[in-house]
């Protein structure tokens, strides 16, 4: 089975990726091994612009590029669908819009080289994804880009790299862990970011003390998704990643 390129922000996110890939890992082998047969997992800035500027630097220093990707994190749900939208769901891309409303088409697991077994043992539901270059934290919001876009999910990176890797005609599949869910407000982590996608641990402490509910939500809904998350990676690819940050 082909082993696909996993790209995943960096930070905690990036981290319950290779623990997941590591618990699968041969007890002969070290985590730094690289093999042509293990996945590559590559930590990502967060937002649109930064992951834009890193593909284009990736690309520059990478030849040849990956034959496949796999974009592994977690989202926020924009609507409630049952049981799919729960804090901790995982799901799968069909599609994904960015913020002018093109759709880019995401690739099935199996068109990856996930082996359709482990697919349908996940049973993963499908999902329409719309990328925003910020975090959306008023459940108003959500509600209205759900309304709009007919969309269930909301994440910061995935259409730039959808349409960069398109123009290449790389196949991209997208997983991710549902951390917060549509019916409540988060803390407004506009500034928790910097314009290269790294976090402002100042700025996102504010964001957490003014409203210190909202904060303790998000955290507890970040832990769960990040524990599923974890597991998950270690279910879709049954080898360890090669660490790197």
């Amino acid at each position: 089975m082909s082993v696909p390129t996993i790209l995943v922000p960096r930070g905690a996110e990036y981290q319950a990726v290779c623990r997941g890939l590591q618990s699968q890992q041969p007890l002969d082998r070290s985590p730094q091994t690289v093999s042509p047969d293990w996945p590559q997992v590559l930590a990502i800035p967060a937002g649109l612009s930064p992951v834009k500027r890193w593909l284009e630097e990736f690309a520059a220093n990478t030849s040849p590029l990956p034959s496949a990707i796999l974009v592994m994190g977690v989202c926020g749900a924009l609507r409630d669908r049952g049981n799919q939208d729960t804090i901790g769901s995982a799901v799968v891309y069909q599609s994904c819009l960015d913020p002018r409303g093109q759709s880019w088409h995401c690739a099935d697991l199996t068109q990856i080289g996930i082996a359709s077994d482990i697919v349908n043992h996940l049973a993963l539901p499908s999902s329409t994804g719309i990328t925003c270059d910020r975090v959306i934290h008023l459940a108003q919001e959500k509600q209205q880009l759900a309304q709009q876009f007919q969309a269930d999910v909301v994440d910061m990176e995935n259409t730039a790299i959808l349409e960069f890797f398109s123009h290449h005609k790389i196949p991209v599949a997208i997983v991710r862990v549902v951390s917060d869910d549509a019916h409540h407000d988060l803390p407004d982590l506009s500034q928790g970011f910097d314009e290269t996608g790294q976090l402002r641990p100042i700025a996102l402490a504010l964001a957490m003390v003014r409203r210190p509910i909202a904060a303790v939500r998000l955290i507890r809904g970040s832990l769960t998704a990040l524990k599923i998350l974890e597991r998950l990676s270690g279910d879709l690819i049954q080898s360890p990643c090669s660490s790197q940050d």
